[in-house]
């Protein structure tokens, strides 16, 4: 738009080589972009579908008219172009609020978990015996959900809370050290709290567990070391 804006007032021939060329690298970028917007919206709860489809309209419609705006400034129709990809950025400008409503108001794609804090040492959380091979537990430390797992001899624990929408990740389907979210099918890695598949996009805390004296203890894991 700002380079429009020069190669109008100013005539330069510059400007608007660059605004063409801009104008169609946002147009082959929107097309990713749309993407993760799609995996965002098959996972969206209900009560965010109709912003979030207004959203995604907008955005869509705002795409059609800059590709036709790249045609006609290819083609030597530079004035329609222009208004093409002018009426494209009003629409983008509301877009982008309803955006910023789905995010920061209805928390759409973010982390719905405040990041532990601790226990910096080792912790009793649980007598052994009460955490079967093969089973899972959610447990409560220092005030988060922690989510124990057995397999053998090994004990592994991450957040109970989905990170993508509060899901209870204790009632999810463990297989392969991995555990998947009953609401939305997020899959995190027991061992280090990793995103294997979305929609989820952030990692789950993770914690140190361990069998000492016939008790479980955890630890919070460091950032860097996850």
């Amino acid at each position: 738009m700002m380079c429009d804006l020069v190669a109008a007032q100013r005539g330069s021939s510059e400007a608007a080589k660059m605004a063409d060329a801009l104008t169609a690298i946002g147009a082959a970028t929107a097309v990713p972009t749309a993407l993760a917007g799609i995996a965002d919206y098959s996972a969206i709860d209900r009560s965010t579908i109709a912003p979030a489809t207004l959203h995604g309209l907008l955005n869509s419609a705002a795409l059609v008219l800059n590709l036709f705006s790249v045609r006609d400034r290819a083609t030597g129709n530079r004035g329609r172009g222009v208004l093409l990809s002018t009426v494209a950025f009003g629409a983008m400008n509301i877009s982008g609020w309803i955006g910023g409503e789905l995010v920061f108001n209805r928390k759409v794609g973010v982390k719905h978990f405040e990041e532990p804090s601790g226990p910096q040492q080792w912790q009793r959380v649980l007598d052994g015996a009460a955490l079967g091979e093969h089973t899972a537990k959610r447990i409560d430390v220092e005030g988060t959900a922690v989510l124990l797992y057995r397999e053998g001899t090994s004990i592994y624990a991450i957040g109970a809370v989905c990170s993508h929408a509060y899901g209870p990740l204790g009632e999810g389907r463990i297989e392969n050290l991995c555990v998947e979210c009953p609401w939305h099918h997020s899959v995190f890695d027991l061992r280090d709290g990793s995103v294997v598949h979305g929609p989820a996009t952030y990692p789950q805390p993770a914690y140190d567990a361990r069998m000492h004296d016939g008790q479980i203890e955890v630890r919070l894991r460091p950032v860097e070391a996850r």
